[in-house]
């Protein structure tokens, strides 16, 4: 009893996650395959386009072009001060994760409207 808070810990404790559940299943593998292949096809270097400026504006902070993606770009210079790889791997990689995150809310959004898992 850790200051009289037992049911507490016992209830948090006993929290399991049952292996079966489909709404927790399929988005792992979602998530596990897209990073397995944004990571394995992601370039270390600036591509075309807007790349080499997000990496650019995520080494020195600055405005990228208007509407200048606050967000994306306060979440690239904090990772370019990580000492893993090039700057351009480390922007690379937000752009996966955020891929990720995109499929993987596009998938929850499916399923809430009701299509099967494999859509």
């Amino acid at each position: 009893m850790i200051f009289g808070h037992s049911n507490n810990l016992n209830r948090i404790m006993s929290f399991t996650v049952k292996s079966n559940n489909p709404n927790l299943i399929y988005p792992c593998f979602l998530a596990i395959g897209l990073l397995s292949l944004y990571l394995t096809t992601m370039p270390d270097f600036a591509t075309l386009e807007d790349s080499g400026l997000f990496i650019a504006v995520a080494h020195e902070p600055g405005i990228a072009h208007p509407p200048g993606y606050p967000l994306y770009t306060i979440l690239a210079h904090l990772l370019a001060w990580i000492p893993l790889g090039t700057v351009a791997q480390r922007v690379q990689t937000l752009s996966a994760f955020a891929g990720i995150a995109a499929c993987l809310l596009l998938f929850k959004i499916c399923k809430k409207l009701g299509s099967d898992n494999f859509s």
